[in-house]
């Protein structure tokens, strides 16, 4: 009894990683990122996802306008436990002034370490936690097997690991440079500001890759993010008018 329940926790186990692995597409897209303030402030640039046949993986965000420059890079692989990072990489500069993040995964010695500015940090690796790009993949695995309406994962946020959790809260026909495309709306539920809501936008029919990422300050748009262009294994995407 107790080798056939330890076979069951063991299948379950298989099937769980399985499930959160699922085979995501490869895709660039081409951006736009609007500020708004007294004076908007409007960036383009790039995000990039490819993996090998091995299971290596990297997802990049990278934008550029007037004075700002920013940049993000996730590395990683599949493996027991998903899609686990390695290493993480954040360059951000706005006029003067800089801000540097650098995160390293040790999945061996069970620790993450990293830099936040100038400050060390150090913290114990016992179960999946992601850097603040990498908890896409595993949510768009999770959107691809179409069992979950809420979803939950553990990351660095900023300078320490917390929760970020999302729900489904609808659907609809969002309107982008190059056509319309059907997409599920994502609800941000924590972590979130005083007054703030953040929703994602995600192409239902491309394997949920997100389109538009919204952050609202007193319902108002504050940080607007939307794909003007999607490429999908190397090939243009064509949407309807």
């Amino acid at each position: 009894m107790k080798r056939l329940l330890q076979s069951v926790i063991v299948i379950s186990l298989l099937s769980l990683a399985s499930l959160s692995t699922a085979e995501l597409s490869n895709y660039r897209a081409e951006i736009e990122a609007t500020r708004h303030g007294a004076l908007d402030l409007k960036a383009k640039g790039d995000i990039e996802f490819s993996m090998t046949e091995t299971g290596n993986w990297t997802l990049l965000l990278d934008i550029k306008g007037g004075p700002l420059r920013h940049k993000e890079v996730s590395i990683g692989n599949t493996g027991n436990l998903g899609y686990q990072p390695s290493q993480y990489q954040q360059r951000t500069k706005f006029l003067f002034v800089k801000e540097n993040i650098d995160w390293l995964f040790n999945w061996n010695e069970k620790k993450i370490t990293g830099t936040v500015k100038k400050d060390d940090y150090e913290f114990p690796l016992n179960s999946v936690i992601h850097d603040p790009l990498s908890f896409q993949l595993p949510l768009r695995a999770a959107l691809i097997s179409g069992q979950q309406t809420s979803f939950s994962y553990r990351y660095m946020r900023y300078s320490r690991p917390d929760d970020i959790t999302f729900e489904i809260i609808g659907e609809e026909l969002l309107s982008l440079e190059s056509g319309r495309i059907h997409t599920f709306i994502l609800k941000q539920t924590k972590p979130l500001k005083p007054d703030e809501k953040k929703l994602i936008w995600v192409a239902k029919d491309y394997d949920f890759i997100p389109v538009r990422y919204t952050t609202y300050k007193e319902d108002k748009i504050k940080d607007d993010m939307i794909v003007q262009k999607l490429w999908i294994n190397n090939q243009p995407v064509t949407l309807s008018p």
